[in-house]
C-alpha cells in the first residue's frame, strides 16, 4: 500500500516537472515570439521616424516652395503694377505728343500762310517800286533830253557824275559857278549820286 502511494507521488512529481517544463518551454517560445515581435516593431518605428523626416523635409521644402512662390506672386503682382504705371505714362506722353504735333501743325500752317501773305505783299510792294522808279528814271531821261536838246542852242555841256565828285569839284574843274550848276540841273541842296548826267551850263 505505501508502495503504491509513493509510485502515485513520484508519478505525480513527474507529471508536474514536465507540465513545469512544458510551461517554461512555452514561456520561453512566447518570450522569443515578443521579442520577434519586439524587434519588428523597433524596425518599424524605424522605418515610420525615416518615413516621418522625410515627409518633414518634403514639407520643409515645400513651405520653403510656397515662400519662394508667393514672393514671384508679390513679384509679379509689383512688376505688374509698374507695367500699368507706365502704360498710363506712355499714354499721357502719347496724348501730350499728339497734342504738341497738332499744335506745331497748327503753328506751321499759320506762319506758311503768313509767310505767304508777306511774300504777296512785298512782291506787289517791289512791283510798286519798280513801277515808281522805272516812272522817275522816264521821267528823268525826257528831262535829260530835252536839256540836251536846248544845251546844244546855249552852248551847254553834259557831264556824268563819278564816284567822289562833288558840286564843288565840278564847279572848279568847268569854271562854272555851284549856284548854275544847281539852277541848271533844279538841285536845291549839294547832294549828286554816281551816273547822274549834270548839265554845265556855259561860263
Amino acid at each position: 500500500m505505501k508502495t503504491e502511494i509513493g509510485a502515485r507521488k513520484k508519478g505525480d512529481l513527474v507529471l508536474a516537472g514536465v507540465g513545469a517544463i512544458a510551461l517554461l518551454l512555452t514561456g520561453c517560445a512566447y518570450m522569443d515570439q515578443q521579442a520577434d515581435e519586439l524587434a519588428m516593431l523597433r524596425n518599424e518605428t524605424r522605418r515610420c521616424r525615416a518615413e516621418i523626416a522625410a515627409v518633414q523635409a518634403d514639407l520643409k521644402s515645400l513651405q520653403e516652395m510656397q515662400v519662394k512662390q508667393q514672393s514671384l506672386i508679390e513679384e509679379n503682382t509689383n512688376r505688374a503694377q509698374e507695367i500699368k504705371e507706365l502704360g498710363g505714362l506712355l499714354s499721357s506722353l502719347e496724348k501730350r505728343l499728339e497734342t504738341a504735333d497738332t499744335q506745331w501743325r497748327s503753328r506751321m500752317d499759320n506762319f506758311n500762310t503768313d509767310l505767304a501773305k508777306e511774300s504777296q505783299a512785298r512782291e506787289a510792294s517791289a512791283k510798286k517800286t519798280i513801277q515808281a522808279v522805272s516812272e522817275v528814271t522816264a521821267e528823268m531821261l525826257r528831262d535829260q533830253q530835252k536839256a540836251a536838246a536846248t544845251s546844244s542852242a546855249e552852248g551847254q555841256r553834259k557831264y556824268t557824275v563819278a564816284r567822289g565828285d562833288t558840286l564843288t569839284a565840278i564847279s572848279k574843274a568847268f569854271g562854272v559857278p555851284m549856284e548854275s550848276i544847281k539852277a541848271a540841273n533844279g538841285l536845291t541842296g549839294n547832294v549828286i549820286r554816281v551816273g547822274q548826267i549834270l548839265t554845265i551850263p556855259a561860263k
